[in-house]
């Protein structure tokens, strides 16, 4: 079975991702069923340094082309392409192609994007959507799942009406001078995020091989300060 694995967002999240996603694919059965698409318009800068996993060399480097060229070195198994654009409204259409079964891992930082995500989701037939965001010291990872046309959990966006309505702007409607004024983020944080993302991956990579998955959490906060972790399994509901 053909499977598009799509890492959108290659930077605090995204990028603590690759490895982990890339080094257990490699080396599972599964391997040559997966096409991994990476996906970002921005490049890796000095002070990304912090909180984000790049090589020296790929500095001024577009974080997609930078991450699938590392992870197709090391993990020759898969198959890695990239995109060097951000999502939007006029391509997301081209990109993620609804008719094939999907897994997207999802670590952009900004409501409209993950709500033009997850509105492309919903007309899909087979998609895993993992949604992973953070503050500095706390986040949320949002799981939303079809199969056979079959909406298996919420929408990213049923318990959350920020998301559902979104007051910001994605990063190409944004201005280079506003790019420099981003919120500060924490390299534990960010990890944190990628971590349970991967727990999320892990439980329910199998969707489109086995008959009787079940997303049995899709709604888990943490805060590090606290050293807390709190999952849920959200009802679906009928939206507006």
């Amino acid at each position: 079975m053909k499977i598009n694995l799509y890492i959108i967002g290659l930077g605090g999240i995204g990028s603590n991702l690759c490895e982990p996603i890339c080094k257990f694919l490699n080396y599972t059965d599964y391997a040559e069923d997966y096409s991994l698409i990476f996906i970002d318009g921005d490049s890796y800068e000095e002070g990304n340094k912090t909180r984000q996993y790049f090589e020296d060399g790929d500095k001024n480097i577009n974080k997609a082309f930078a991450s699938a060229k590392t992870m197709h070195f090391r993990y020759n198994q898969l198959k890695i392409k990239h995109e060097d654009i951000y999502i939007n409204s006029q391509n997301i259409e081209s990109v993620i192609d609804k008719n094939t079964p999907t897994i997207i891992l999802s670590g952009v930082d900004n409501h409209k994007t993950r709500k033009l995500i997850q509105d492309h989701c919903n007309e899909m037939d087979n998609v895993l959507c993992i949604s992973g965001g953070n503050d500095y010291y706390d986040g949320d990872i949002f799981v939303f799942a079809k199969k056979n046309n079959i909406q298996l959990s919420p929408t990213i966006y049923q318990n959350n009406p920020a998301i559902k309505n979104p007051k910001d702007r994605h990063p190409d409607e944004i201005g280079c001078d506003e790019l420099v004024q981003s919120e500060p983020q924490l390299l534990f944080t960010n990890g944190t995020a990628s971590v349970i993302m991967q727990w999320c991956f892990y439980n329910y990579h199998r969707l489109f091989h086995n008959n009787d998955i079940s997303i049995y959490k899709n709604d888990i906060k943490f805060d590090i300060q606290e050293m807390a972790v709190l999952s849920h399994n959200r009802p679906t509901k009928k939206e507006n």
